[in-house]
């Protein structure tokens, strides 16, 4: 990953991001985008693992991943807020996050995933599922 971590932090998108999953090409298949929260003791390469993380997922589920909104401890909603305004906009047909836990902060998890899910049309759908996507590595 090339992407500078500066790129996909609260409300902002990191489009450049390619998992190497795979023979096909991205502008084939469906849009997705993903939302990630942070907390207190995250460091920096726990952001990065779960950024790529996010981008294996979202190719082994046959989506191109559009953007990754990381949701800073400090600027709670801004990331949110701005996944939902782009995905009214871009109308992706998935938004992935790590796991449902990453919603817990605004209400009861399988709430808000039906919430989204009702006002943007898109599939939420957690990475939990993954065991690892690098070789040797458990997913966390």
């Amino acid at each position: 990953m090339d992407a500078s971590d500066d790129c996909f932090r609260a409300g902002s998108v990191d489009s450049t991001i390619d998992s190497g999953v795979g023979e096909t090409k991205d502008h084939e298949l469906p849009l997705a985008l993903a939302y990630a929260r942070t907390h207190l003791l995250m460091v920096e390469s726990e952001v990065h693992r779960t950024k790529e993380r996010l981008v294996y997922f979202a190719r082994l589920a046959g989506f191109r991943l559009g953007g990754v909104y990381v949701e800073e401890v400090q600027t709670w909603p801004a990331a949110f807020e701005a996944l939902i305004h782009a995905s009214l906009i871009e109308k992706p047909g998935a938004i992935i996050v790590p796991s449902l836990f990453h919603l817990a902060v605004l209400g009861a998890p399988t709430s808000i995933k039906q919430h989204i899910e009702h006002l943007t049309g898109a599939q939420v759908l957690a990475a939990t599922d993954l065991v690892s996507y690098m070789p040797g590595a458990a997913a966390s």
